[in-house]
């Protein structure tokens, strides 16, 4: 039968991608996509992986569609459709994408952040939170992003550009509604402290929070907080409102982006005299910062002409020791009409009041105010995306949208995702398990026990100006080549999987996806080994349809070989080291070759069901023509149980006996053994190695 990964797939896809499972309370999802385009080979690592831990722990996996926010409407408009039906649209294309690929999907939990019952339950968390003083409105300095069109977190600015747009962001002074996080800080550094997560991930998030001892004093009326002990410096953001007003200072900013310091005047702390400046490398912690270093080796500029300016004296001085965070409060307002809406109005006598009933989205009708019943104005900002995606996770508990008790959730036991989200939808989904603990709606503070962190696929990026603004595009004539960047949708640099299934199959795909590199490792993406993969499955299939059936006996050193790679194998996808399995695959299908009969028959089974997890449709295809039942039933454990090692025992280091270590009970075991026994009563000390030996010394 001649391999054709075509008509095995057709035959079988279907199967492989609707095996129904018991839900179990410990749930395993990936971070779900944004309806925004087509899959790139990004997502299809991400989902792989899931799709193995899942089929290796006979599991679904659980799947949804983070659908609000820039990148969906940023989409809609670039196809100029209707935003809502850009989405759906999107999300067809994307479920197909996701069957053929291969991945064994519990649709009845399908989760969707733009349908009216997600986002009614996210306008009842925003209420609670409003009511409870853990949601504010207030004015101040904003990341402003001019291509967008809208506000942004610290968090979503990388380097001072926007995150999807990679446009310069500027400083803009508006009115938004803010997360209050200050309270939660220390709670969260000690679930950050105390989490399962990898090392990297939990000291950048301490370090974005930034918890930092000071003292405190006063210039003036304004409150200061100095960082250090000992410095000859203090620098003073120009966004503080002591030099806001000063025109000359904003325009001597203003000429260039680079980072300067303004001499500004001396003040008095103690008995000396400390130079005061203006910077624009700072715009966090009460806008001022202490530093300490050669005041000859830094730029200190002055104006031509002279300001007039008070001079200032430091009082009030609090001498013990402050807490101050670098992090500031989340602002969870966007100027975009595709998103959640703010359940407020605006009523012209009695200021902002909650709406009773839930808004549709785009729905900006007049409201009556709920206390003096005049017509009031619907609040025109919508929730920032990452509000939807920072508990999303709850949903997976419920299926086909059935009423919502939270006190029946729990956290995630395996959480899949890349490592850009350190500070970013993991940092955000933190602190709002932490507040809904607080509120009462949930009984855990930490979102995710395990975090199963992969690298991302880097490709080359091309992009040409427009009206000085950049616009990302595939290679052409005209494109200017940027270097090698995450594949992304909105740097137009991702890689369709659909080509690679057409030619090689789904099963190749997701093989060279894990054997190309560790899953934590960054992959540049290659497609020139991808034949490898593809000539190993055939070579398995052809192996496959002729196995050896005659009584030749198997040498015990294959044996022994064969036991000890699938012993490695076991270990390997324990430690999600998908790259190690393959390899170690490899090795067993040649040492196959060298057996015969009833043993090549029992271990080429062994041999399946571990490939099944990463190639689980030829697999089942193979498995069909030589055993009976199906091969998603069959369990890894069961012939992991079988290895025979042998213990060896020793007295004073000399060898006496042996036993197998599959055996529970080993002490009982050796104590029963003659020769041993008689010298239990000059003991000593006794030196195990669980893998092979045993030294009793007398």
């Amino acid at each position: 039968m001649k391999f054709n990964h075509s008509k095995i797939a057709k035959k079988y896809i279907k199967e492989i991608t609707s095996i129904k499972y018991k839900t179990g309370k410990k749930k395993t999802i990936s971070m779900i996509p944004y309806p925004s385009g087509e899959l790139h080979l990004g997502h299809i690592r991400n989902y792989t992986i899931n799709d193995i831990i899942c089929r290796r722990k006979k599991k679904c996996m659980y799947m949804g569609w983070d659908s609000f926010g820039l990148p969906a409407e940023n989409e809609s408009f670039k196809k100029k459709i209707p935003v809502k039906k850009c989405v759906f649209q999107k999300i067809k294309q994307m479920r197909k994408q996701m069957f053929f690929i291969g991945l064994n999907i519990n649709w009845d939990y399908e989760i969707n952040t733009c349908r009216k019952f997600f986002y009614n339950w996210t306008q009842y968390i925003f209420k609670l939170m409003y009511k409870s003083g853990y949601i504010f409105r207030k004015r101040g300095f904003i990341n402003w992003d001019p291509v967008d069109e809208t506000s942004l977190s610290d968090e979503q600015s990388s380097n001072g550009s926007g995150w999807r747009s990679g446009t310069t962001l500027h400083k803009k002074i508006k009115e938004v509604f803010f997360l209050k996080i200050k309270n939660i800080l220390d709670l969260s550094l000690r679930e950050i402290k105390y989490s399962n997560w990898p090392f990297y991930i939990k000291k950048s998030q301490s370090n974005w929070i930034g918890r930092s001892l000071g003292r405190i004093f006063f210039i003036g009326k304004d409150k200061i907080f100095l960082r250090n002990r000992k410095f000859n410096f203090l620098a003073i953001s120009i966004y503080n409102p002591l030099v806001k007003n000063l025109v000359k200072i904003r325009d001597f900013f203003s000429s260039s982006s680079k980072v300067k310091n303004l001499f500004f005047n001396f003040i008095n702390i103690g008995s000396s005299l400390i130079p005061l400046a203006i910077t624009n490398k700072f715009t966090y912690d009460k806008y001022y910062h202490t530093l300490k270093f050669n005041l000859n080796e830094i730029n200190i500029y002055k104006l031509k002409k002279k300001i007039k300016i008070n001079y200032f004296s430091i009082n009030n001085v609090d001498l013990r020791f402050k807490k101050i965070y670098k992090i500031l409060n989340w602002n969870i307002s966007r100027q975009r009409k595709w998103g959640t809406p703010i359940p407020l109005i605006k009523c012209k006598f009695c200021g902002y009041q909650l709406i009773k009933k839930n808004l549709s989205v785009l729905d900006k009708k007049k409201k009556k105010c709920s206390i003096c019943k005049l017509p009031s104005v619907v609040e025109s900002d919508t929730l920032d995306t990452f509000f939807d995606s920072s508990y999303y996770y709850l949903h997976f508990f419920f299926k086909n949208f059935k009423i919502l008790n939270f006190l029946n959730c729990r956290s995630i036991y395996e959480y899949i995702g890349g490592k850009e989200h350190t500070i970013l939808h993991l940092m955000y989904a933190r602190f709002f398990t932490i507040i809904l603990n607080k509120l009462g709606l949930i009984n855990f503070s930490s979102p995710f026990k395990k975090l199963i962190i992969h690298g991302v696929i880097l490709n080359k990026s091309y992009f040409y100006l427009k009206n000085n603004v950049v616009i990302w595009t595939k290679k052409s004539k005209n494109s200017i080549y940027n270097g090698l960047i995450k594949m992304s949708k909105s740097k137009n640099n991702g890689v369709n999987s659909n080509k690679y299934i057409k030619k090689y199959g789904a099963d190749t795909l997701r093989m060279y996806l894990m054997f190309i590199s560790s899953i934590e490792n960054n992959i540049i993406w290659d497609d020139s080994k991808i034949k490898g993969c593809y000539r190993f499955i055939k070579k398995i299939w052809y192996f496959g349809l002729k196995l050896k059936l005659n009584k030749l006996e198997n040498s015990d050193f294959i044996k022994k070989k064969i036991a000890s790679l699938e012993e490695n194998i076991y270990i390997f996808y324990s430690n999600k080291k998908y790259n190690k399995v393959i390899s170690f695959l490899m090795q067993e299908l040649t040492l196959l070759n060298k057996c015969s009969g009833s043993f090549l028959l029992k271990k080429f089974r062994n041999f399946l069901i571990n490939i099944y997890p990463i190639c689980p449709i030829f697999s089942c295809a193979l498995w069909d023509l030589i055993y009976k039942g199906k091969i998603y039933f069959q369990c890894i454990k069961k012939f992991f149980s079988e290895f025979k090692k042998k213990l060896i025992i020793q007295i004073n280091g000399v060898n006496k006996n042996y036993i197998f270590n599959k055996k529970k009970n080993i002490k009982n075991i050796i104590y029963s053994l003659k020769k041993v026994h008689l010298f239990f009563l000059n003991l000593k000390r006794i030196i195990f190695n669980k893998e092979k030996f045993i030294n009793f010394i007398i």
